[in-house]
């Protein structure tokens, strides 16, 4: 192989002044940084140098790329260099499209690939170094592959070396050699033009950039001369908004081209060829085009300083779609891109004062955490993995949770979301293979055989993101339109890579759109939802969230939210698809739970059996509570609301008074007193479940009344301290006049006896109960009150005689004598 086919551009890049001490520095340190601007060549020369590099003459070389656009541009890129093309020493490796040879000993791969191979041969035999590119984006994929990268070379291959590519590496990679290369060849114009509040991003790109191309006064003008203006907007929506507004300018022969994730591999050819001498050419691109991808000839950049991003909530389970402002380091990437050729001008739109972050959020933050975990998951043992940023741990108890009610982690095991995710299934380890997020796989996994094809254009078209604004939000009418025209290229492409996976042979004729509410079921299970009967465009999730539908549904039917950006109240949805309650069940994921709940008034009770679908209500009707709920809305009420005026009924408080005297008395005369039960408020609320449930009634009427807690009280007792509590406070008292009296336990705390005042002639001193004296309510002979006292010997000396008189007076014919 050549190693020098263009002398006079390799020159031009700095970094090929560097090549012997890069290979220098890895001969001692086999792990190393390598910092350069872009544009500075690291990314082509020093793979394709490594290829002859002493220790690495026979090895394979990896160089992982995050962008499929990348990993093509690089791979012609360094054939080139060696005089080949693609498939030869240099090869690539992409979900879409493999081309390797038996030559092959460089190859290119985007992140998820290098995964699997890591993830099938973790031993990476044969392979002598990799490379990590573009690492300052900070991919949760990125993130994932040092971490495995790290325990690989700790317990399987120390000899293996590792190259970190990076404007500027994590701070925490500093413990490894870093190079430090500058980049940028050509001075860059900088110039800030603010949007108006108010205006769209495009609207306002589009402007610059109609006066970069046709200002003869703006320095940044290619009025004078040929060139490409590069401009940066988050999104594709916005991009071709913005093209629509360039459009007159393609009669002045001015090429206008979108750059994004769907961009047709034919308008990928022409961008990055060199432009036709004298003529202009407008390419508006996301943040795809911000690192390796080298477009040819641009003159200026125009950056909206704004990207997108998805949010993913712990706490809602979804995720949205956010639009943000770029990072310092993402700011000085776009505006490298026009000084790579020559001077170049870069206008920002936004005030020069603006204070960016230094770097962007690492996405292992940010991003739907379900294909991490999975990952996790199928590596094994992570409780020593380290990772630059570890995952937040809500957010991946939430995946964890989720795998497990896909059938990818072993039900049994759980996690906090700290440790290891769980033991990962057969079910999940087919699902990590397929090539699409795990839902999808899911969904595919458990289609029959008649649903297959159906599965996979749904897997194909959400794994690719091809759905639109202007598409039908609902997926059944969405796919019979796609059917009814020719599948665009990419489409075609996922869908024969979807069906591979799957091992079945697809014909678009096979589809069935109906199909679609159950199989969407089997990879939503947890956006499944029900249309509230009082606002038909509002679905209740099965989460207990909320939905706003672009369309009212009939009320109380079923849907599966598909596109929800979760929102903090109601999460917006833009593409779902009705589905029956069959449909649910047939997933195995979701099935009906039925709930009885009470409702109370006062202690009359009313029960509620609601069919439940996770957090929604099917339906509700009244029915008798069991025993189990009954006492346990019983015990909640109390718990939160105490027991009211129930201790305070005469017949709950003629148990409390006795068990309180025979209590006090057993602590004050026994040696070892008798273990009777606290009654203090505090004591029997903690107790309920012990003294008072057992007892709450099931008949029709109240379920607790004055009566009920009295018994309860006395029932709760063992039989022995039953029996001695009748001996410490009987019913009745046998007076001298040989009448029984009813004690009265209901007034209070001290026992009260009632009767005329001559069934207490002959006695001197006061009854006691529990040693205690009782109080006493003397009658006269109509059962009218005389005194009430509890010293009836003080009663006898003090104020008899003057009772006496009076007695005597109204009734002379008893006996009222002097000395009694």
């Amino acid at each position: 192989m050549s190693r020098d086919p263009h002398p006079d551009a390799l020159l031009a890049l700095p970094v090929f002044h560097e090549l012997a001490r890069i290979r220098a520095l890895l001969e001692t340190e086999p792990v190393i940084g390598l910092e350069a601007e872009a544009g500075a060549g690291k990314s082509t020369l020093v793979p394709w140098d490594l290829l002859s590099a002493p220790g690495l003459e026979t090895s394979r070389i990896i160089l992982v790329q995050p962008r499929a656009l990348a990993v093509f541009s690089l791979a012609e890129r360094i054939a080139d260099l060696l005089g080949e093309t693609p498939g030869d020493t240099v090869g690539y490796r992409t979900r879409e499209a493999t081309k390797v040879g038996p030559k092959t000993r460089l190859e290119i791969m985007t992140w998820g690939v290098f995964l699997r191979i890591v993830q099938d041969a973790p031993e990476l035999d044969g392979v002598g170094a990799v490379i990590l590119d573009e690492f300052h984006e900070r991919h949760w994929q990125g993130d994932l592959c040092w971490a495995f990268l790290r325990e690989i070379r700790a317990l399987l291959r120390p000899d293996l070396r590792v190259l970190f590519f990076s404007t500027d590496l994590p701070a925490q990679l500093h413990e490894f050699p870093v190079l430090r290369i500058s980049g940028r060849q050509f001075p860059v114009e900088m110039v800030h033009a603010p949007v108006a509040v108010g205006q769209p991003a495009d609207r306002a790109v589009a402007a610059v950039v109609r006066n970069v191309i046709t200002g003869m006064n703006d320095p940044a003008s290619l009025a004078r001369g040929g060139g490409c203006v590069l401009a940066f907007l988050p999104g594709k929506a916005e991009i071709e908004r913005c093209l629509r507004e360039l459009a007159p300018l393609a009669q002045q022969g001015v090429e206008l081209f979108g750059l994004h994730r769907g961009a047709d591999h034919r308008i990928r050819e022409v961008v990055f060829a060199p432009v036709p001498a004298g003529r202009r050419r407008v390419v508006v691109a996301t943040n795809i085009a911000e690192t390796s991808l080298t477009l040819p000839d641009v003159k200026a950049v125009v950056d909206s300083g704004l990207e997108r991003r998805f949010e993913f909530s712990p706490r809602t389970g979804l995720s949205h779609m956010t639009t943000v402002r770029i990072s310092q380091l993402s700011a000085t990437q776009r505006a490298g891109r026009a000084g790579r050729l020559g001077p170049g001008s870069v206008v920002r739109l936004w005030p020069a004062a603006e204070k960016l972050d230094d770097f962007p959020e690492p996405e292992i933050l940010h991003a739907d955490p379900l294909s991490l975990e999975l990952e996790l998951a199928l590596w094994g043992d992570t409780n020593d993995l380290k990772f630059i940023t570890p995952p937040r741990p809500a957010s991946r108890a939430v995946a964890s949770s989720l795998l497990r009610d896909l059938g990818f982690l072993d039900k049994t095991v759980r996690t906090d979301g700290a440790g290891s995710p769980g033991r990962i299934t057969d079910r999940g380890r087919k699902a990590s293979r397929m090539g699409v997020h795990p839902r999808l796989a899911a969904m595919i996994l458990g289609a029959p055989k008649r649903a297959m094809p159906t599965a996979c254009l749904l897997a194909a078209l959400l794994e690719e993101d091809l759905w639109q604004a202007r598409d039908p939000e609902r997926v059944s009418l969405w796919v019979p339109m796609l059917l009814r025209a020719s599948l665009p290229e990419r489409l075609q492409k996922a869908v024969s890579r979807v069906t591979s996976a799957a091992g079945i042979h697809w014909r678009a004729g096979d589809v069935e759109p109906a199909l679609c509410g159950r199989l969407l079921a089997a990879a939503y299970p947890d956006r499944v939802g029900r249309v509230d009967p009082a606002n038909p465009k509002r679905l209740v999730l099965v989460s207990g969230r909320a939905g706003l539908l672009p369309d009212p549904q009939e009320p109380g039917s079923l849907a599966v939210a598909v596109f929800a950006d979760g929102g903090e109240t109601n999460a917006k949805v833009s593409l779902y698809e009705p589905c029956t309650l069959d449909d649910v069940l047939a997933t195995g994921t979701l099935a009906p739970e039925k709930r009885t709940t009470v409702d109370f008034k006062g202690w009359s009770v009313t029960g509620r059996t609601r069919t439940l679908l996770g957090q929604i209500q099917l339906d509700e009707k009244i029915a008798a509570p069991d025993r189990p709920t009954l006492q346990a809305a019983v015990a909640a009420r109390l718990s939160a609301n105490g027991f009211g005026d129930l201790l305070t009924g005469p017949k709950t408080t003629a148990a409390l008074t006795r068990l309180r005297l025979a209590s006090a008395f057993s602590q004050a005369t026994s040696t070892s007193p008798t273990e009777w039960p606290v009654c203090d408020d505090t004591a029997l609320l903690a107790s309920v479940a012990d003294w008072l449930l057992p007892h709450v009634r099931f008949v029709q009427g109240p379920v607790l009344d004055d009566a009920l807690m009295a018994h309860a009280l006395i029932a709760a007792l063992p039989a022995h301290l039953a029996v001695r509590l009748k001996e410490l406070t009987p019913d009745h008292l046998t007076l001298p006049s040989k009448r029984r009296v009813r004690v009265d336990y209901e007034s209070g705390p001290v026992p009260v006896i009632a009767a005329r005042l001559q069934d207490f002639f002959g006695c001197r001193k006061t009854p006691q109960i529990c040693g205690k004296p009782v109080l006493l309510h003397l009658l006269s002979p109509a059962n009218r009150p005389v005194q009430v006292t509890s010293d009836l010997a003080g009663f006898w000396k003090n104020s008899y005689p003057m009772v006496r008189k009076e007695l005597a007076g109204r009734y002379p014919k008893h006996n009222w004598p002097l000395d009694p």
